[in-house]
């Protein structure tokens, strides 16, 4: 550990994904998949 926090930014709909890799979750506003058209 040298001090640094890592946090993931994405949209809501990919928290599972990113909290099941233990890894902090920072939501972002919209939807992926409206986004990819």
């Amino acid at each position: 550990d040298f001090g640094h926090k890592v946090r993931l930014a994405t949209h809501a709909n990919f928290k599972a994904f990113v909290e099941s890799a233990d890894i902090d979750f920072y939501p972002l506003g919209g939807d992926a998949r409206v986004l990819a058209g």
